[in-house]
């Protein structure tokens, strides 16, 4: 992180500087790889929800921290990620039509210590296939200054078209100490944004904008009361509330919701407010308010306050719980409604799912929260593209036969934390946990038997090369089995000073297997030291090959007898391409977090493998040596990772977090322009990190959306820009190509990449 004394003599130009060499991999947990993985479990997200917006029944958006933004086109029945392009908190989503939409958020920093973070504004033109982010700059204008430009957090967005927008939200001066209110309004859809309004406002926080017709607009803050009348151009203060939302049925109809249960209404355009305040504690968050006597207003504490009589009368209902925390309220029409938020873990209070209620009859009533397995899981193993299973603490296994569309728990007769889990085909499989818990089941799981466990022992890992040949370690020693885990015959990994404690295992065959893990304190100098030994006698003698003075080994992984890899703590992942005879450091292309550890790390051949480990790290590689961060989608603690081939994996996590690797992602860098009869070049990227083969497919389609023309590019690798041509005789006009992919393991692109085609 840069020191604040790179600012010294302030300028503009320093600035811009700055935030140049801010890329996104100097942030801890932003993703350089390609693609979003996909949720599982919890379904539809594990992140907290910070705002939501419907343009009608079924299509809808959820935005919130780590850059989270997701899709919903069937209602909430099921949702799909997107990119973003930020890992700072969104706040709030709006389209101005089908194709143009802005999501913003950001966060600032009091300290002088540090750099604040920048503010955000994320926008697309493609209906949201693609999201970019725009530059906060005041456009004709330095009032906005040094001070402000990095120290800024949006909370409300509205266009009115795909050009005329405003946001508005806050900004800190760090000199002064002090919070200001900010409107900020674009004419060219984002791409430049002038300050407005600062004669006209009063308090430290923007909330809420709406506009009531072309025209005539408000915004709400915390001291604040602003009215337009000129569709924007000009505000001004009116003699009304502040709070923290405004909902107009019509132009004379409207409420101001906010702190402490104040309400206010007005029935003649805001000339006039009749103030309240409703018997709660609770801050107001959001008022929804279809026509002029119905209002619902939704409570910081889940409590759901709704009126038929112009507010005459108000009814409640409890929505939201102890560990749920409320955030927003959307409706899609008059009866289709979502009351989303976050649920957080009772005893750490780090948040666990998104929250989502719905509500088909205009807010009577709610369908309940979906459910999911909230356990944190230690480790996953799939034998084929659909079923695998999971495990985690309290004996948690669960199963999907349908490759994670669908999990189920299965009934372990253990409540010890299960630590590794492993499959060798559709129903032999075996799990291990703490207090020596070895569990093992023939039949896929639908019954579990526990075998005779190893007292006082807590075991880490447990690997099986087929049904009869295994092993499992834990503490200072590695038990192998020859039959099926019937008997276990055990040996120590080192003697006296070198004897370690071993978290993993891994074996080739019969007789070539490696163990990781760290030697006893006493021979630590400057932290733990990791080692990794090997035996080729099916683990009856062990030789210590590698040790690391730093690095505590958490995972180990051989593909065959001359390719390895080790990662734990420390931020490194360490390989040999002998056997064993030599290690050497790999090149692992991301910023790290301090207290970065990999914890699980596996191969599907000699070149092509994944790595996990806390705040969400996922990476790849298609080498062997040179590894990328994956978008993992989350800041938990991931712990364990399964491929069955290139395509198709799966990673677990803290707090159940269940991923689904996210297949090829489509890219359309530019658009092209080209004279009729001429040779026409449409350029297009697929990145995947396996660096398999891909199948890409060009649809070209006119402005009724309609095919004009198909284009297939067969067998290409990845990661490229690849271009397909052809005699260009369609019309004169604008067309867009719609890029999809299907790499060679079945796997199909989530979202098209978009862009122009214009024919002259």
């Amino acid at each position: 992180m840069k020191s604040w004394t790179l600012w010294a003599g302030s300028s503009l130009a320093c600035v811009l500087l700055l935030l140049a060499t801010v890329t996104p991999a100097a942030v801890a947990g932003v993703s350089t790889g390609d693609g979003v993985w996909k949720w599982q479990n919890p379904l539809p997200q594990g992140n907290s929800v910070n705002g939501a917006w419907f343009r009608n029944a079924e299509y809808g958006w959820i935005v919130g921290d780590n850059g989270t933004l997701i899709h919903t086109a069937d209602g909430g029945a099921t949702w799909s990620g997107r990119t973003s392009g930020t890992v700072l908190p969104l706040n709030a989503v709006y389209f101005a039509d089908a194709e143009h939409g802005w999501a913003v958020g950001g966060g600032f920093t009091t300290s002088i210590k540090y750099p604040p973070l920048p503010p955000t504004i994320v926008a697309t033109t493609d209906g949201g296939d693609t999201w970019h982010g725009q530059p906060l700059w005041v456009d004709g204008s330095t009032s906005l200054g040094i001070n402000f430009i990095l120290n800024t957090e949006l909370h409300s967005v509205y266009f009115k078209d795909a050009l005329h927008g405003w946001a508005v939200g806050r900004t800190y001066h760090y000199k002064k100490f002090k919070y200001y209110g900010l409107l900020l309004k674009t004419a060219n859809g984002g791409k430049s944004w002038q300050r407005v309004g600062e004669d006209v406002i009063a308090g430290e926080c923007l909330r809420k904008i709406c506009f009531t017709d072309a025209k005539r607009g408000w915004i709400v803050g915390d001291d604040d009361l602003l009215l337009t009348t000129d569709g924007g151009a000009h505000w001004s203060a009116q003699a009304g509330p502040g709070g923290n939302s405004v909902g107009f049925s019509d132009p004379s109809h409207g409420w101001v919701v906010g702190l402490d249960g104040a309400v206010s209404r007005t029935v003649d355009g805001g000339a006039t407010w009749a103030s309240s305040s409703l018997p709660t504690w609770e801050d107001f968050l959001e008022i929804f308010t279809p026509d002029s006597d119905h209002a619902l207003a939704l409570g910081g504490e889940g409590t759901l306050f709704c009126t038929d009589d112009g507010g005459a009368h108000w009814t409640t209902q409890q929505l939201g719980g102890p560990t749920v925390i409320v955030s927003t309220m959307c409706f899609g029409d008059a009866t289709r409604g979502w009351i989303m938020g976050t649920l957080h873990e009772v005893s750490t209070g780090r948040p666990m799912s998104c929250y989502v209620r719905e509500t088909s009859d205009g807010g009577a009533t709610w369908a309940p929260p979906p459910a999911f397995v909230t356990a944190d899981l230690e480790d996953v193993s799939f034998v084929s593209r659909t079923q695998g299973w999971a495990a985690g603490v309290d004996g948690t296994v669960m199963v999907t036969t349908d490759g994670g569309g669908h999990w189920a728990t299965q009934a372990a007769p253990v409540v010890a934390d299960l630590n590794d889990v492993d499959f060798v085909d559709a129903l032999t499989g075996w799990a291990v946990g703490d207090g020596g818990t070895i569990i093992a089941t023939v039949d896929g799981g639908l019954t579990w038997n526990q075998r005779a466990p190893i007292p006082g022992v807590d075991l880490d890992a447990v690997d099986f090369i087929d049904t009869q040949h295994g092993w499992i370690a834990g503490a200072g020693s590695v038990l192998a089995t020859v039959d099926g885990g019937l008997t276990w015959t055990s040996s120590y990994v080192g003697t006296g000073e070198w004897a370690a404690t071993i978290e993993s295992v891994s074996f080739v065959d019969a007789q070539h297997g490696w163990a990781a893990g760290v030697l006893p304190a006493k021979m630590t100098i400057n932290g733990p030291r990791g080692c990794v030994y090997g035996t080729d006698d099916g683990g009856a003698t062990w030789t210590r090959e590698y040790v690391h003075d730093y690095l505590r080994m958490h995972s180990v992984w051989f593909s065959d007898l001359q390719h390895g890899w080790v990662t734990g703590a420390q931020k490194q992942i360490i390989r040999t391409t002998d056997g064993g005879e030599t290690w050497d450091k790999c090149t692992v292309l991301t910023e790290w977090a301090d207290d970065t550890s990999m914890n699980s790390i596996m191969f599907i051949d000699d070149r092509h493998g994944w790595a996990v480990g806390t705040g969400g790290y996922i990476l790849a590689t298609s080498d062997g040596e040179h590894w990328v961060e994956e978008n993992s989608g989350t800041t938990r603690d991931l712990y364990g990772v399964s491929f069955v081939d290139e395509g198709h994996g799966w990673v677990v996590g803290a707090g159940g977090v269940i991923l689904e690797d996210p297949g090829p992602l489509c890219r359309a860098p530019s658009k092209c322009v080209v004279r009729r009869g001429k040779k026409a070049s449409l350029k297009c990227r697929v990145s995947d990190a396996a660096a398999v083969r891909v199948t890409v497919t060009i649809v070209i389609r006119n402005s009724r959306n309609r095919r004009v023309k198909t284009l297939e590019l067969r067998n290409k690798l990845p990661n490229r820009t690849l271009t397909a041509t052809f005699r260009c005789r369609l019309a004169r006009g604008t067309y867009r190509f719609y890029v999809h992919a299907t790499d060679s393991a079945g796997r199909k692109a989530a979202v098209p990449a978009v862009n122009k085609l214009i024919v002259r």
